[in-house]
């Protein structure tokens, strides 16, 4: 999968484009997208957690199930609990389960672009354009579109 296919996201979520809600925005600053086949991760999926982003804090670098890799907000991961084989991996590796469904697919934006913003994770928005393609832009890429 590419990073802007059009898909529906592995959230589950709502369109933001059909009923789903969302606040139009326009696009400021050009964005493209960093991982052409990022992470995707079910509810109670387990990851194995690496470093924290240092321009973004909230997210860390998560390698999923099917050993795709990505950055997740760490508001969405817990503690994996359960059984032996899921308290933590092994040699203290660091392992969580997901807390929900969660793509990092991220979208390719260009400035004067319009989108519809839905959720909001760690200064990153997940966003859908007419055409159908959506994924996460970064907030600071964004401003009210002015109808």
């Amino acid at each position: 999968m590419q990073a802007n296919d059009s898909v529906e996201p592995v959230s589950g979520r709502p369109s933001v484009t059909n009923g789903g809600g969302g606040t139009r925005w326009r696009v400021l600053r050009a964005h493209r997208a960093s991982h052409a086949d990022p992470i995707a991760v079910r509810a109670g999926d387990l990851v194995a957690v690496g470093r924290r982003d240092t321009t973004w804090p909230d997210y860390l670098w998560c390698t999923g199930p099917d050993g795709r890799e990505g950055w997740a907000p760490e508001a969405f991961l817990g503690p994996a609990g359960g059984g032996p084989d899921e308290s933590g991996g092994a040699a203290g590796r660091d392992v969580r389960r997901a807390l929900r469904d969660y793509d990092a697919r991220e979208l390719d934006v260009a400035p004067g672009d319009v989108v519809l913003a839905g959720e909001e994770a760690g200064g990153w928005c997940w966003c859908e354009v007419e055409d159908g393609r959506s994924g996460w832009v970064p907030r600071d890429c964004l401003a009210p579109a002015m109808t």
